[in-house]
């Protein structure tokens, strides 16, 4: 039976020895946060649905890391997963009003805390996801170089169009600076949006 990780933390009690002791301007001291010691709330991973509440405590318990390391990612990974096809209207009659479920958010911990594998775990249908459609946009490219060479060596004025480059399909990014993010065309859509485009349409984008 594995042990089981205490999914609290507390607060470091050293303090530097600078720390001011007194305050001008009739501003009072400062408190010193670095002295209280408290304990972190465990993450509420009761207010999960039960099979992803299942998942998270054996990702938790198999890699003895706080449930928060996994919870957090596959929380935001739900959220661009539902996209804009379910909403919340937070008032009865403010039918402008509406917040669809886009979650940002960030794991903060200690170096060598082992944040990496419990998220690694609860991105894995997503990141398999990924790479599916890494592979459909490679052999759709290779099919359009074709079809675009024998276009090319055939074009009239009179001409059809050429052959519409296809576009990779993209739900997760490693790389969140602007310019990377600039190729996801559509953030937080539907799901169903990513699944085959219709003929001669390109595929929508969508960035987890």
């Amino acid at each position: 039976m594995p042990l089981k990780k205490d999914h609290s933390q507390e607060t470091p009690s050293s303090a530097p020895d600078n720390f001011p002791s007194t305050q001008k301007s009739g501003w009072p001291n400062p408190v010193n946060i670095l002295e209280m010691r408290h304990r972190v709330p465990s993450f509420p991973i009761e207010f999960l649905p039960t099979p992803f509440r299942s998942l998270i405590e054996d990702i938790g318990d198999r890699t003895q890391t706080h449930y928060e390391f996994s919870a957090i990612p596959l929380m935001v990974a739900i959220g661009a997963a539902i996209g804009t096809s379910a909403v919340l209207q937070p008032k009865e009659h403010d039918t402008e009003w509406r917040e669809s479920p886009a979650l940002w958010g960030i794991v903060i911990a200690a170096s060598g805390s082992k944040k990496s594998h419990p998220a690694t775990a609860a991105l894995k249908s997503s990141t398999k996801l990924q790479q599916k459609f890494e592979e459909d946009h490679n052999k759709d490219l290779e099919e359009y170089q074709k079809e675009y060479a024998a276009w090319k060596a055939n074009a009239d004025p009179d001409s059809e169009a050429a052959p519409h480059k296809p576009i990779r399909r993209t739900i997760m990014v490693n790389d969140a600076t602007q310019e990377a993010l600039a190729s996801c065309k559509n953030v937080l859509t539907d799901f169903k949006s990513l699944g085959p485009s219709d003929a001669g349409k390109p595929a929508r984008n969508t960035c987890l």
